[in-house]
């Protein structure tokens, strides 16, 4: 009998551990910074708008199931020493998020958390948006902002006492980098953190309650 009752134990405890493993492996696609993008490159083309430093539409994605889809996108520049042709010229670019280590070098900075912050908690009109994240992250060039203007000020400032080490939750913006090569102007586009599906969250939830049922019921009971 003990012999059944401990296989038994065994049987619910690697149940368990597979619900938990399921759990964690979607949220490669819906928890902390990381999303799902396509391997292979697509396709921007981008505007100059009054809402961003861009407009920008992606395109001609590759099958499967991304965090990113084909539509236009909230964008910004991190680099005013290369140039884009606004509204004429297409160009294939491989997408990452921004927290992702093998990013190519050259859009690789320690302040990305803090961009992601600005793009949370913006202030002001959209240019004062882009002197911020130029402040933080520009290029070759530098980008130190030397200006007086109150909102970018109140978010550069902002950015450097909560910024570090921001992460972007569900529901929020993370800045998606649109490499084009070293030599094209270095962008990013705003990207909506996903928000974990409730048949998901059902599932983590029936493995975590059994669980649980499971050490109340071995737990001794006192006298």
């Amino acid at each position: 009998m003990r012999q059944t009752k401990a296989k038994a134990t065994v049987s619910f405890l690697l149940a368990t551990a597979a619900l938990v493993t399921v759990w964690f492996s979607t949220q490669r696609a819906v928890a902390g910074p990381t999303l799902v993008l396509p391997e292979d490159a697509v396709y921007m083309k981008s505007w100059r708008t009054g809402e961003s430093y861009w407009w920008t539409y992606l395109y001609d994605f590759p099958p499967g199931e991304y965090d990113v889809g084909e539509g236009y996108y909230i964008g910004w520049c991190v680099d005013e020493g290369h140039y884009i042709n606004p509204g004429r010229e297409y160009y294939p670019v491989t997408l990452y998020s921004s927290y992702d280590p093998n990013m190519p070098a050259y859009f690789q900075d320690p302040d990305w958390d803090k961009v992601n912050y600005i793009v949370n908690n913006k202030q002001g009109a959209w240019d004062d948006v882009q002197e911020a994240i130029w402040h933080f992250i520009n290029g070759s060039i530098g980008g130190l902002y030397g200006g007086t203007d109150p909102d970018v000020w109140a978010m550069i400032n902002a950015a450097n006492a909560n910024g570090e080490g921001f992460e972007p939750g569900c529901g929020q913006s993370i800045a998606v980098l649109c490499d084009a090569g070293e030599g094209i102007q270095h962008t990013f586009i705003e990207v909506n953190q996903p928000v974990p599906e409730a048949s998901t969250l059902l599932l983590f939830g029936s493995g975590a309650s059994g669980l649980l049922f499971y050490i109340r019921r071995k737990r001794p009971l006192r006298t």
